[in-house]
């Protein structure tokens, strides 16, 4: 800008001028508006413009003098006998503001236009307060937006179920602690109940919380109303939507994959959004840098992104992100942390480098809910319920207060994701007219369903959806009907099964050899008992009840009798039968 003049100036200084205006356009060169001491404005049909913008671009070895003064007072003059008026007059310049004698002859003529009613705001802006105004600006609007953006997204989630306002803080947690210090100590605590979203982002010397928990508990409603509730500024971020840079890695490269993530500036035009987003990751890294900042970062979803989603990835993000002062939380699901990364320290250790030994990380994994959890949102879901649909959902709450859910749900009320599924059915009153194990297949399809939405990894490449559904189906069939043992012949089930043994599985069904467990933990109901040591882990079904449906359904499905099998299988298998349930 310094070197520009003339009508060049106007064309440098138009992409930083919508930055406080949008729509703010250029006056055709030496028309009427151009005559009239207008070079910028923001539109209207009538005489009285919202903004109008006189631009000075001085040679750049000339200083504000009075020959430059002169030039200025005219342009001013200009507008002032002009028919126009204006709400914002700017008259901005492209030399510094050091000339304190001819910025007072030039406020002067500025205050004569709001006296005479031309301008209700008339402003002088050297190239210096030109930039710093809009840096202020580009900070408050980065703010603003972000804000707007979590409250959209807690709002949106809040949406997807008809009981999804009904929002419960105390839920069972377990929570471990990773000291940064030569030893790296990792404390683990026992679960308890927590009114976790406080505890998050609760007054601590840890900065860095990793928030886990199997798909369907919460992790992103919960560390949004953890943010809320501790008065944070809150910038949200799906992982999924940071896409890679031209893979350079650093501060303010992951800051711009933030802002680009949020789209923060697609209202604008070409020109502006490729300034501001240059300007943007800088700015907002800036901010969080602060000694004293009132903003948290949660970056939602990990296992959704390609780069961030692996143990390498994630150490980089980590350091990437080390410098900053405000609280982070990252979120995953529990399955993919147990399947990506070998240990919490390993995760966080290489933060302790960067000469912040006093700081902790901590790892909070939600937890199935208790009865005392579904209770408090089933009370909640009543309050909020139509009249019609309450009578309904105090049926359930009096099956759950006898003790009676389990054997109608096997287990299923106490996962977040499911309880909502059977609130809404409860309340339709369709659950008098659906056996259990048509509810089950109903739910497992719709939550693999919902994993494939996004850009995470999958065991193969889906070109279709309902096929690669039938698919996960009937992989996980397949391991429940290798997870069993034979006695006399009585069969029993047993608690888990060998990674090695499902990745082989999904390779036969997917006829691939390179699915790998990750994967397949990512769209389907089996989970890691333990994070992957040497290679291999556990595995188990995340509920008892959804095991015993898919040793039911694959007998089903080979024509085989359930002689012998548990009486749940058996009831399920009941089921499938009597209702044609087909695989």
């Amino acid at each position: 800008m310094a070197a520009a003049t003339s009508r060049e100036f106007e064309r440098r200084a138009l992409p930083v001028m919508r930055l406080f205006q949008p729509d703010m356009i250029q006056a055709p060169e030496l028309a009427g508006l151009d005559r009239a001491g207008i070079d910028l404005l923001v539109w209207s049909d009538t005489r009285t413009f919202p903004w109008v913008v006189q631009c000075k671009g001085f040679k750049e070895f000339e200083e504000l003098g009075e020959s430059q003064t002169k030039q200025i007072l005219k342009s001013i003059k200009k507008f002032h006998e002009s028919p126009y008026s204006c709400e914002e007059y700017v008259l901005v310049h492209n030399r510094t503001g050091e000339n304190r004698q001819a910025a007072a002859a030039n406020n002067e003529a500025l205050n004569a236009l709001r006296e005479d009613g031309k301008a209700t705001s008339a402003q002088l802006w050297d190239r210096q307060t030109l930039i710093k105004l809009a840096k202020r600006r580009l900070r408050t609007m980065l703010v603003d937006r972000m804000r707007q953006e979590a409250e959209q997204v807690l709002s949106n989630n809040e949406k997807l179920f008809r009981f999804g306002s009904a929002y419960v803080s105390d839920v069972p947690v377990s929570c471990q602690t990773l000291t940064f210090n030569p030893s790296a100590d990792l404390r683990v605590d026992s679960v308890d109940v927590y009114r976790v979203a406080e505890l998050i982002l609760s007054q601590s010397k840890a900065r860095w919380t990793m928030l886990t928990g199997p798909f369907g508990t919460g992790k992103t409603t919960t560390a949004l109303h953890a943010a809320r509730s501790a008065g944070y500024d809150v910038i949200y971020v799906r992982a999924e939507a940071m896409t890679e840079r031209g893979g350079t890695e650093g501060t303010n490269v992951v800051f711009s994959r933030i802002v680009d993530a949020l789209a923060v500036f697609d209202d604008f035009e070409d020109t502006t959004r490729t300034l501001a987003s240059r300007l943007a990751g800088p700015t907002l890294a800036g901010v969080l840098k602060g000694r004293q900042t009132d903003f948290a970062l949660i970056i939602d979803g990990l296992d959704e992104n390609r780069i961030y989603g692996k143990a390498e990835g994630v150490r980089q993000l980590t350091n990437e992100l080390a410098e900053m002062r405000c609280p982070i939380v990252l979120t995953t699901r529990k399955e993919h942390f147990d399947s990506t990364f070998s240990n919490f320290e390993r995760l966080f250790g290489k933060i302790s480098q960067k000469g912040r030994s006093g700081r902790d990380a901590r790892i909070f994994c939600l937890e199935l809910w208790s009865n005392r959890a579904v209770k408090a949102l089933l009370k909640n879901a009543i309050k909020i319920a139509k009249a019609e649909e309450r009578p309904y959902l105090e049926n359930f709450l009096h099956a759950l207060e006898i003790g009676r859910a389990d054997d109608i749900y096997g287990g299923l009320h106490r996962h977040p994701l499911f309880l909502q599924m059977i609130l809404e059915e409860i309340a339709s009153g369709i659950m008098e007219h659906r056996s259990r194990a048509e509810l089950i297949r109903n739910w497992v399809e719709r939550k693999i369903k919902r994993d494939i939405n996004v850009d995470r990894m999958t065991p193969v490449e889906i070109v279709d959806e309902d096929s690669f559904v039938e698919l996960m189906m009937t992989l996980q069939e397949r391991v429940a009907s290798r997870m069993t043992v034979s006695e006399s012949s009585q069969w029993s089930l047993t608690e888990h099964i060998g990674s090695d043994i499902v990745e082989r599985e999904a390779r036969r069904i997917f006829n691939d050899n390179a699915v790998d467990i990750s994967s397949v933990l990512g769209c389907s109901v089996l989970s890691a008992v333990t994070p992957r040591h040497r290679g291999q882990m556990p595995i188990r079904f995340l509920l008892r009840v959804c095991q015993e449906f898919f040793i039911a359904a694959y007998l089903h499905r080979t024509d085989q009798k359930p002689t012998g099998y548990p009486d749940p299988v058996v009831e399920l298998w009941e089921e499938l039968v009597e209702h044609s349930v087909a695989y």
